[in-house]
C-alpha cells in the first residue's frame, strides 16, 4: 500500500503543476496548540488538516485564506490570517453545527466547513459549503481534495 504524500509535498506539487504562488503562511504550530484549539471547539480535526496546521499554521494559498492557528492580531487591525477557533465560534453563533470547523470562505457568501464528526475518517471528512438559511452541501471529498480543487480552480464536488 502506498502512503500519501505529506500535505507540504502535495501543496508543493500543486504550486508547480498549476503555476500558483507558494503559500504565505503564519508558520508551524506545535501539536499542543492544535489540541488546545480542538478542546476549545469540542472537536477533533482530521489528520490531514492537523498536518496542515502543524506545517503552515494558517495560510493564504491558491487565492484562498485557509483558517488554522496563528497569532491573534490587534482587534483594531484587519488580520492577515484567519484563526479556526475565532471563525468557528463566530459562525456557531450564526447556526453552524457543533461538529464542523470553519476553514475558509470567499468574497461572496460561501463559507467552507470541515466535517469533524466523531469517528469520521480522514478520507471521509468532507468539506461542506454553508449557505443561506443554514443549507449545507458537499464541495470536496476531504481536505486534500479541497486543496486540489482550489489549486486547479475546479468546480465543487457534488457526489456522495
Amino acid at each position: 500500500m502506498m502512503t500519501e504524500p505529506t500535505i507540504q509535498m502535495m501543496i508543493d506539487r500543486l504550486v508547480v503543476e498549476n503555476e500558483q504562488s507558494p503559500p504565505d503562511c503564519s508558520g508551524p504550530v506545535p501539536d499542543s496548540e492544535i489540541r488546545d484549539a480542538e478542546q476549545v471547539l469540542g472537536i477533533t480535526f482530521p489528520k490531514s488538516y492537523r498536518e496542515f496546521i502543524g506545517t503552515y499554521g494558517s495560510a493564504l494559498i491558491f487565492s484562498y485564506s485557509i483558517a488554522g492557528i496563528c497569532e491573534r492580531s490587534d482587534p483594531e487591525e484587519c488580520p492577515l490570517f484567519d484563526h479556526v477557533v475565532d471563525q468557528t465560534m463566530f459562525y456557531r453563533s450564526c447556526g453552524i453545527p457543533p461538529t464542523v470547523a470553519v476553514i475558509s470562505g470567499d468574497e461572496g457568501d460561501n463559507v467552507y466547513l470541515l466535517d469533524c464528526t466523531p469517528g469520521i475518517s480522514d478520507q471521509d471528512a468532507a468539506i461542506l459549503n454553508w449557505g443561506d438559511e443554514g443549507t449545507m452541501f458537499p464541495v470536496a471529498k476531504n481536505f486534500r481534495d479541497f486543496l486540489e480543487r482550489k489549486a486547479r480552480r475546479q468546480a465543487p464536488w457534488m457526489g456522495k
